[in-house]
């Protein structure tokens, strides 16, 4: 990679597709800063904001925040970082959010944008949400298996880790719902783009991790060093 030009990868997918744990690791082995909208939101909405109460009206029914909320932390977040790897966790879930972020980006001639899509199935998906935890201290996301008795973040030591609000068998279903149907037309949008590629999400996180950051290295022409 040219040492002037700043990768952007949006990672999207269903609720549980893995953007969490995948944007995780790469932010930990190739250095990108991780931007996670829903992060953000829930940590507006942790804070009591006007923008929580706002979000939370919407998240806790399984509902998309509206894109006017979500453009305006996106817009604030790149003129602070628009000379760093970033990778965009979530985000965008719509085309109108898509074209947003296009013309955004347009204001920062040294950054090189691709959109990832991680594809799970929708059984796969409930069964991987079943075993979801989250720490109410730094919010990092964990699956049942990194406890081994207490559940207690390794991140942050924080003992207040539980199942998301949002995640019961409802609320998830209406999330799936919700992104199954936009999905299509932001799947179209991009591939008219010429920057989408899709990832089979099935596996090992790690395994997940080598397909993505092989399709950052054809893409953008640098090497990541990946093991």
């Amino acid at each position: 990679m040219s040492g002037n030009l700043y990768p952007v990868v949006a990672l999207f997918g269903a609720p549980g597709a893995g953007k969490g744990t995948q944007s995780a690791l790469l932010a930990e082995k190739l250095k990108f800063k991780h931007f996670s909208v829903g992060d953000l939101l829930r940590a507006e909405v942790t804070k009591g904001s006007s923008i929580g109460d706002l979000a939370s009206s919407y998240m806790n029914q399984g509902k998309f925040v509206p894109d006017y909320v979500v453009n305006d932390v996106v817009k604030a977040y790149f003129l602070e970082n628009k000379e760093d790897r970033v990778i965009l966790d979530g985000f965008p879930r719509t085309v109108g959010q898509a074209k947003e972020l296009r013309t955004l980006l347009k204001l920062f001639p040294q950054i090189r944008f691709l959109a990832i899509q991680i594809d799970l199935s929708p059984s796969e998906i409930k069964e991987r949400i079943k075993s979801r935890f989250m720490c109410a201290g730094c919010q990092s996301i964990y699956s049942k298996d990194n406890f081994k008795s207490q559940f207690v973040c390794p991140k942050c030591s924080s003992s207040e880790v539980t199942t998301r609000k949002d995640d019961t068998e409802e609320v998830v279903q209406t999330r799936i719902d919700e992104y199954q149907t936009n999905v299509s037309d932001l799947l179209d949008f991009y591939k008219s783009e010429g920057i989408l590629s899709v990832v089979e999400g099935s596996g090992s996180a790690e395994s997940v991790y080598k397909k993505i950051s092989s399709v950052i290295d054809g893409a953008l022409g640098f090497s990541s060093g990946r093991s």
